[in-house]
């Protein structure tokens, strides 16, 4: 029993929801999906840098991975499972 892209998106709907809702008349290009993957790769690579790098004793230094990881995280999700629609409407917001 294998897991497909239709289970997945059921599963992060919650966090897919606001870009699906919208209708805007957008047109989508497939350049933009390789983009939003590109900079959430590199966000998350950030975050990764500054996690390892960061003073242990210091919380304040984790601010900048949580923001970026989250970022990188959920622009990974947007890349790989919203619409092309979804998509489109995350450039023009």
């Amino acid at each position: 029993m294998g897991c497909n892209l239709l289970d997945m998106r059921k599963v992060i709907n919650f966090l897919l929801a606001p870009l699906e809702g919208r209708k805007l008349t957008a047109a989508y290009k497939p350049s933009q999906r390789k983009v939003l993957l590109i900079i959430s790769i590199l966000f998350s690579g950030l975050a990764t840098s500054v996690f390892i790098i960061a003073p242990k004793h210091q919380l304040v230094a984790y601010f900048p991975v949580l923001v970026f990881g989250s970022l990188g995280c959920y622009g990974l999700l947007a890349a790989v499972f919203a619409s092309d629609q979804a998509v489109a409407n995350l450039w023009n917001s």
